[in-house]
């Protein structure tokens, strides 16, 4: 008796889920980390046959029959005794990725032998998603790195070049220095905004809570000349505004913004508009140049570059990694002049 209480406890506080299932898929028992999982209480998932089709995807259901029948016809299965992924579903519908561990046990029952099976349930959601970000840095980085050896290896191309001319021409000392100082500034500022890029994709630490009206106007202030009309719809109910974020990398995001719309729109009207259901959404627009299409596709498609334009390139992806970092969304548009959309979720919002 003792021994089956121990068991009991170790089944219910388990953080993985464990699922014992009879021959017609239907659950024997199972612990309160199979409830938290797939949002079923035990007494709704008792008494349904098949019940792996009820906690699988449907994309999932050939693979669960044909491996159940040939299991139960032969005794063999390929995922018996092994660590497998699947993909489950939740009460609500939502997705969820799992890893099974999937063993048969025999048990007597009514004086005849059965064999049930036991499955250790483990949600690997939060580490999939995880496992898909570090994949898509280790890209980026890779992009990131050739394009910064292509340009760098360019600029040494050019000073190797600049040093031999002044070998066999030295009476022009003063022309081709120039030039190597020139390519050796180059290189000088792609290592410098590359450190800020390379900074801006650190982890985000939403620890502060400011008023958005406070940071926009102080960030404008420096930032934008007094010739340029500045335009705030509803300042005075942007003060009950807060957001949860980094603040100086909050701060960073607007300056990149206010600096390439003065740098290179060169408006004479900058707007800002906000809007606050759920989610809050920040707009702001200019009635300067419009951004070429390419800058707004690359930005949009979450291409990161450092090439061609790169004072501008960068400034841009430093943008976009902060947002993103944080959790939130921004989108660049002509509409018909540059617009950028940034929208903070409502748990990031007072």
């Amino acid at each position: 008796m003792e021994y089956k209480e121990q068991f009991k406890t170790i089944l219910q506080t388990n953080l993985d889920a464990i699922a014992i299932f009879d021959e017609d898929g239907s659950l024997v028992q199972g612990n309160t980390a199979l409830e938290r999982i797939f949002g079923y209480s035990i007494k709704e998932l008792t008494g349904v046959k098949n019940l792996p089709l009820l906690l699988l995807a449907e994309d999932q259901y050939d693979k669960y029959i044909v491996g159940w029948k040939i299991f139960f016809k032969t005794g063999e299965s390929s995922t018996m005794g092994t660590i497998s992924e699947w993909i489950g579903k939740h009460k609500d519908g939502t997705r969820i990725n799992l890893e099974l561990s999937i063993s048969p046990i025999k048990k007597y029952r009514n004086d005849e032998l059965k064999t049930w099976i036991v499955a250790i349930i483990r949600d690997i959601t939060t580490r999939k998603l995880q496992d898909e970000k570090i994949k898509k840095q280790t890209e980026e980085l890779s992009e990131f790195a050739h394009n910064m050896s292509h340009d760098l290896r360019s600029h040494l191309q050019n000073i190797q070049l600049q040093t031999y001319l002044l070998k066999d021409d030295p009476e022009n000392y003063e022309k081709f220095n120039a030039k190597i100082v020139k390519q050796t500034n180059k290189i000088n500022e792609l290592l410098t905004r590359s450190v800020k890029l390379a900074e801006a994709g650190l982890i985000i630490q939403k620890e502060d809570k400011i008023n958005l009206k406070e940071i926009l106007e102080d960030t404008l202030e420096v930032t934008i000349p007094k010739d340029i009309k500045i335009d705030i719809n509803e300042p005075e109910k942007m003060k009950e505004l807060t957001i949860k974020c980094d603040k100086e990398k909050l701060i960073q995001v607007f300056k990149n913004i206010f600096e390439n719309t003065v740098k290179h729109s060169q408006p004479k009207i900058l707007t800002i508009n906000w809007q606050k259901n759920s989610d809050l959404v920040i707009t702001i627009k200019n009635d300067g140049k419009i951004i070429s299409e390419n800058v707004i596709n690359q930005f949009n498609n979450k291409k990161a570059q450092i090439n061609g334009d790169t004072r501008n390139g960068i400034g841009l992806t430093i943008i976009r990694k902060i947002i993103e970092a944080h959790g939130w969304e921004i989108q660049l548009r002509n509409d018909p002049n540059p617009t950028y959309k940034i929208i903070v979720p409502e748990n990031d919002t007072n």
